[in-house]
């Protein structure tokens, strides 16, 4: 009985911890700083370099993309970053 009781408060932490996920991940985007980039260049390794009105520069694969859109030289992408020095991409997302 004592073996049941503990895998049903383990299932239950598991599912809590699966539900709330997405939740953690998204305020973690709402925590951070978005960022407009122009790409002017994509490298033969799936690498794109976008720059910014300010003069600001983007590296980043597309492993970082929300969803598998196809981004091309002159398309406008957003990115979030974890602190304004603008180093570490969470995410980016292409504009319309």
């Amino acid at each position: 009985m004592r073996i049941f009781k503990f895998a049903l408060v383990f299932v239950i932490i598991v599912t809590l911890f699966i539900a709330l996920s997405p939740i953690i991940k998204s305020r973690s985007i709402t925590n951070s700083y978005p960022y407009n980039f122009d790409i002017t260049f994509i490298d033969q390794y799936g690498g794109l370099y976008g720059v910014s009105e300010d003069g600001k520069g983007l590296y980043f694969t597309e492993d970082k993309l929300i969803r598998s859109d196809e981004i091309y030289i002159g398309d406008t992408v957003k990115a979030w970053f974890k602190d304004r020095n603008l180093k570490t991409v969470l995410q980016v997302e292409k504009l319309e």
